[in-house]
C-alpha cells in the first residue's frame, strides 16, 4: 500500500521520461502528477456515484509551488466529498469552464471591436476612431470584464454622472450617452443582451449653445497668426476664417471636389455632416490661398469593398489632398495648433499694442462669426444658413417642405462681401470697435 504523500517525497521524486503518478495512501484517488517537462501538479481521481463500472475522472487541482501540499490535500477532501454526495467535480467544472468561455464572448471587451467594426463600414475612418476612444476609455476601462447582459442601468447612470462632473469639455456626457445607446441597441439586435440597460436611464441634457463670435480684431490676428505658422495649417486656418467650412471639410479636402475655373467646392454628400452634397462659392481671397496651395503626390489606392468614408480620399482611386504632410493623410493635431496659434495671436497683439485675445474660442466660432457679421451686413438669415450648409435652418414649416431654391446668386454675392471684408480687416482698413490700443510710455 503506498505511503502517505509527503513533502519529502514529492522533492526527492526524479524527473521521469514520461508521465507518472506518485499516490497517496490516505487519500484514496489522490496524487501527484510528473511529467518529462518537470511540471508537478496535483490531482484528484474518482469514479462518478462510486461503481467500479463507471469510467474514471481527474480533476487538476493546482501545480506545486503554485499550492502547498496541505492545501491541495484540503481541496481533494472536499472533491472527495462531492463524489459521496452524488456530485461529478469534473463535471461541474467543465460546465463552469464553458459558461464562462460563452460569457466571454459577450463581454464589453469582446463586443466594443466587433461593434466599431461592423458599423465603421457604414459611418467611416472618422466615426470609428471617436466610437473606439470613447468606448474604450470609459466602457472598457470601467466594465471590461462583464458581459454586456450583467450591465445595470444605475451603473451606467453613475458613469455618465462622473464623465459630466469630471471632464472639462462641455458636452462630452451627451455624447458618451449617445455612442453607449447606439452599442448597447446593437448588442440587443445581436442577440448579446436581453434589454438595453440604457432603457430608463435620463439622458444627459445636450449642449448648450455656444454664444462665442471671434471678432473681427481676433480674426486680424488670428490671420497674421496663421502667416507665421505656414503651410499645411496657416493656409487652412486663414480658409476656415474665408469659407465658414467646418474643420474637417478643410483638413480632408482633395483637389477633385474643386472648380478653380467656376471658382466653386463641391462638398460630396460623403463628407457632409448631413450626408448632403454642399456646393459652395469661393471668393478671390480664397482662390488665392486654394490656388497657391503646394501639389500633393497623388492618392492611389484600391476601390475599398465598404461603403466610402471620412475623409473621401478612402473612395478616390486617384485624388489629391490639399492639407497634408505626407501625402497620404490630411492633417490632424487642431488642439495642438489652436495652442499655438493662441500663443501667436498674444504676441501679435504685443507687437501692435492691442488687448491680448480671450484664450476660449473655438475653430468651430469662425463660423458664427461670419454668419453675425452677413446678418449685420443686410443678408438674409436664410442664405447664411445655406453658406453653413444647413438644410432648413431658417426656413420652417410648409416653407421648408416646398422650398427648393438654392439662392446661388444670394450665396455667391455673401460669400464675395465676406471675402473682402476678411482682407479690409487684414489690411487694418476696417477698425473695429473691440479693439483697444495699449498705449505704453516711452522708456528713458
Amino acid at each position: 500500500m503506498p505511503a502517505k504523500l509527503t513533502k519529502k517525497a514529492i522533492d526527492a521524486a526524479s524527473v521521469p521520461e514520461r508521465e507518472t503518478y506518485i499516490w497517496d495512501g490516505e487519500l484514496k484517488g489522490f496524487g501527484l502528477r510528473i511529467r518529462p517537462s518537470g511540471a508537478r501538479s496535483f490531482v484528484y481521481v474518482y469514479r462518478p456515484g462510486g461503481g467500479r463500472t463507471a469510467p474514471k475522472r481527474k480533476v487538476t487541482i493546482g501545480g506545486y509551488g503554485a499550492i502547498t501540499l496541505e492545501q491541495a490535500r484540503a481541496k481533494a477532501q472536499r472533491l472527495a466529498g462531492d463524489v459521496v454526495n452524488a456530485r461529478d467535480p469534473a463535471l461541474e467544472i467543465r460546465a463552469a469552464r464553458a459558461a464562462r468561455s460563452e460569457a466571454n464572448k459577450t463581454t464589453v471587451n469582446a463586443l466594443v471591436p466587433l461593434f466599431v467594426d461592423q458599423h465603421h463600414r457604414a459611418r467611416g475612418n472618422r466615426w470609428a476612431s471617436e466610437a473606439s476612444r470613447t468606448l474604450s476609455f470609459d466602457l472598457v476601462r470601467k466594465f471590461g470584464d462583464r458581459p454586456v447582459g450583467e450591465i445595470t442601468g444605475p451603473e451606467l447612470s453613475r458613469l455618465l454622472r462622473e464623465v459630466a462632473v469630471g471632464r472639462s469639455a462641455p458636452g462630452q456626457a451627451r455624447r458618451l450617452y449617445v455612442t453607449l445607446s447606439r452599442f448597447f441597441r446593437w448588442c440587443v439586435s445581436e442577440g448579446h443582451c436581453g434589454t438595453s440597460p440604457l432603457e430608463k436611464v435620463e439622458p444627459p441634457p445636450p449642449d448648450r449653445a455656444r454664444e462665442r463670435v471671434i471678432t473681427d480684431a481676433e480674426i486680424g490676428l488670428m490671420w497674421k497668426a496663421a502667416d507665421s505658422l505656414g503651410y499645411p495649417f496657416g493656409p487652412c486656418v486663414q480658409l476656415l476664417i474665408l469659407t465658414g467650412a467646418r474643420r474637417n471639410e478643410i483638413a480632408e479636402a482633395i483637389r477633385s471636389e474643386f472648380d478653380f475655373d467656376a471658382e466653386t467646392w463641391t462638398l460630396p454628400a460623403a463628407r457632409s455632416k448631413n450626408k448632403l452634397s454642399h456646393l459652395r462659392h469661393l471668393s478671390p481671397q480664397a482662390m488665392a490661398i486654394f490656388t497657391a496651395l503646394p501639389r500633393q503626390g497623388e492618392v492611389i489606392r484600391e476601390a475599398p469593398e465598404r461603403r466610402p468614408s471620412r475623409p473621401e480620399r478612402d473612395a478616390v482611386i486617384a485624388g489629391e489632398l490639399l492639407f497634408s504632410t505626407n501625402g497620404r493623410t490630411p492633417v490632424s493635431g487642431f488642439s495642438k495648433i489652436r495652442t499655438r496659434l493662441q500663443e501667436l495671436m498674444v504676441a501679435e497683439a504685443d507687437r501692435q499694442e492691442l488687448r491680448a485675445p480671450a484664450d476660449d474660442w473655438q475653430f468651430h466660432d469662425l463660423r458664427r462669426s461670419m454668419v453675425t457679421w452677413l446678418a449685420g451686413a443686410g443678408f438674409a438669415i436664410h442664405i447664411a444658413d445655406r453658406l453653413l450648409g444647413h438644410v432648413s435652418g431658417a426656413i420652417r414649416g410648409v416653407a421648408a417642405v416646398y422650398q427648393r431654391n438654392e439662392f446661388l446668386p444670394e450665396r455667391k454675392a455673401a460669400m464675395l462681401a465676406w471675402g473682402q471684408h476678411v482682407e479690409k480687416v487684414v489690411r487694418g482698413e476696417v477698425k473695429p470697435d473691440n479693439v483697444v490700443t495699449i498705449h505704453v510710455a516711452n522708456k528713458r
